[in-house]
């Protein structure tokens, strides 16, 4: 199926409130189908942060199977990144299952539980080289949460599996800022994958909600199906 010299300072704090939530939904979409939704919950205070996601199809499109996914993750949040403690997820592609669980000791993951019919490429990282990462639901949370990830770089670790999203520095934009860059495959993946795809552009775009805080608005991802967009509703 992972991840950003901040401008206009006066809107775009570097960190969350003390106390802060999300709850929020997304349309996916792939080359302008709608094809799934996204539901995020997620809380952070005092440093601390868990989030839950819902990933499922809607169905509207027949040329793809139905798919989901189901994760919880929760750790403590260094410098606007997330630094994960425990990460669970379930998901089902239509074509095959998976399950993972990472647990992690400052910072390094362990591999608690990792099944997946698809074995990852050859050159698949060694868990205990892999401190400073974040589990795939914390990068996506990390970008759909603010700014604070626009010109740096997230890398993610999904037990198996290397990659990041590095996102340039934030230009304004018409209502908000938005912030381009791209997902890239790193190690882990099959010859097969990476025939396919190695680096995906992307898009996020950042506006305040409700509350006025910035969130992610809309994000663009060059995939191998064409132009999948993520719109918060």
């Amino acid at each position: 199926m992972r991840v950003f010299a901040l401008v206009l300072c006066a809107l775009l704090p570097a960190t969350a409130s003390a106390a802060d939530r999300i709850e929020a939904l997304y349309d996916i979409a792939i080359r302008g189908f709608r094809v799934g939704e996204l539901r995020l919950t997620s809380e952070e205070a005092s440093g601390r942060y868990s989030v839950a996601a819902a990933v499922d199809s809607t169905g509207a499109v027949g040329f793809f199977r139905p798919f989901s996914y189901r994760a919880r993750s929760w750790g403590a949040v260094r410098d606007g990144l997330p630094a994960p403690d425990r990460y669970t997820e379930t998901a089902d592609t239509g074509r095959r299952q998976s399950e993972a669980e990472l647990a992690y000791d400052a910072g390094v993951p362990t591999v608690v539980r990792y099944g997946s019919p698809r074995p990852p490429g050859a050159d698949s990282p060694d868990p205990r080289t892999q401190g400073g990462t974040a589990d795939p639901l914390s990068g996506i949370w990390a970008v759909l949460r603010g700014p604070s990830v626009c010109g740096r770089t997230l890398v993610v670790f999904d037990g198996a599996r290397r990659s990041h999203v590095r996102l340039g520095a934030a230009s304004a934009v018409d209502g908000g800022v938005a912030c381009t860059g791209e997902y890239r495959r790193l190690k882990g993946f099959t010859a097969d994958e990476l025939s396919r795809h190695v680096a995906f552009p992307m898009t996020v775009i950042y506006a305040p909600d409700a509350e006025g805080v910035m969130r992610a608005r809309r994000v663009e991802v060059q995939s191998v199906y064409g132009l999948a967009t993520v719109d918060r509703r």
